[in-house]
């Protein structure tokens, strides 16, 4: 089947950037920046995801904007209308793989639990990258409604603390984390939780990079399987793949 590619006016109008045009049989891999920061802080990984074929021939990358003035709960809010719009404008996308970092990561927790509505459907995975899920003492500082509002004293960060996240999760942990403890960007039941040498901007390390690459291809592979594919019928694809791919170089011969 050929690819789907199409430009629309949302691409160009929404706060949702894909950095392609759209293919339809890719996966969106949607990056949320966190408090003070643009979608920019995500280019040394997005240049790597990119320039990596095993990734770029399964993956679309996209960037959300927000407001990081006002509380995370408004992200979220912001979030949801844009993946909305998305889901209206391409109506058969593949379910999405959403990373997070800093208060992105807890606008993006946001949106996969039921708060402020149903849990997103439209989402395959998510991964947390110093994302402080309870809070962070620098929010006691209090210079605006966003840092104000991820104090550990925040009532909201209880309630997320008890609802459920609705797919799959991996957390990223800076070491030297100066603005979010351990013991916030820590979650229970994530699949995976790497702790990488850095401080708060664990997203620019090169074992970050090397995480999500991991991450993304074990996506692809466990979505193979679930479409009926066992691990030796995905063996035996490629050996025959192989076996093609070395019977025409030598032959010179071309494979239908």
């Amino acid at each position: 089947m050929s690819a789907v590619i199409t430009v629309s006016a949302f691409a160009a109008s929404g706060k949702i950037k894909m950095r392609q045009p759209y293919d339809s049989t890719k996966v969106p891999v949607l990056f949320v920046h966190g408090l003070w920061d643009t979608k920019e802080t995500w280019i040394p990984m997005l240049h790597q995801l990119e320039r990596d074929p095993q990734i770029s021939q399964k993956y679309q990358f996209w960037t959300f904007s927000y407001d990081t003035y006002q509380p995370f709960w408004v992200g979220a809010a912001e979030l949801r209308s844009e993946l909305d719009c998305i889901k209206r404008e391409y109506r058969k996308h593949k379910k999405i793989v959403l990373v997070g970092h800093s208060m992105g990561g807890v606008v993006s927790h946001m949106v996969l639990t039921d708060w402020g509505g149903n849990a997103r459907t439209d989402v395959a995975r998510a991964i947390f990258i110093a994302a402080p899920h309870r809070g962070s003492d620098w929010g006691r500082l209090a210079l605006t409604p966003a840092l104000e509002a991820l104090s550990p004293e925040n009532t909201a960060f209880q309630t997320l603390d008890s609802l459920k996240i609705r797919v799959p999760f991996h957390s990223i942990i800076g070491s030297h984390d100066e603005l979010v403890d351990y013991s916030s960007s820590h979650l229970e039941g994530a699949k995976s939780e790497r702790i990488v040498k850095s401080l708060h901007g664990a997203h620019w390390t090169q074992q970050a990079s090397d995480e999500v690459r991991r991450i993304l291809l074990a996506e692809v592979k466990s979505a193979r399987i679930a479409a009926g594919l066992s691990p030796a019928a995905m063996t035996a694809v490629h050996r025959g793949r192989a076996e093609r791919s070395g019977w025409q170089k030598h032959s010179g011969s071309p494979v239908s």
